[in-house]
């Protein structure tokens, strides 16, 4: 019985001696990356999260960079077409009704990026939808 209970025991030990060790790893700063913290967006939104077919909205980003350095963005989207760069882009609907997804990659002059994704709905037109297509 006693030799049970010091194997627990050790087996206890050993395990939080390696989840000390994992967690003291993690916490040491990684070559080659600069220390500081990376871009943060604050806010990623479109202008009219529903719109009709071949129509457009602009999608806007708000982000800021901790220490104060240039940000640079990346946009793609699930569909659809996206028009400019940096903070502000256009986006055009596709022909086609559903969710799409418009995502942004942020980063900053150390390489360090976050990303974010604002989803916009077509919708069908109001007389489409009472009238079918084409009527």
């Amino acid at each position: 019985m006693k030799l049970h209970f010091r194997r627990v025991r050790l087996s206890l030990m050993l395990a939080v001696l390696s989840v000390l060790l994992v967690s003291g790893i993690a916490c040491l700063p990684t070559a080659g990356v600069q220390g500081g913290q990376g871009p943060v967006i604050s806010s990623l939104v479109a202008e009219h999260p529903q719109i009709y077919p071949v129509s457009y909205t602009n999608i806007i980003c708000t982000a800021l960079d901790p220490s104060g350095g240039e940000l640079s963005y990346k946009w793609s989207s699930t569909g659809g077409t996206l028009i400019g760069e940096g903070a502000k882009v256009r986006w055009e609907a596709p022909s086609s009704y559903g969710d799409y997804h418009i995502m942004v990659a942020v980063q900053d002059s150390a390489g360090r990026r976050t990303e974010g994704t604002v989803t916009v709905t077509v919708v069908v037109k109001p007389e489409e939808a009472c009238c079918g297509r084409g009527r």
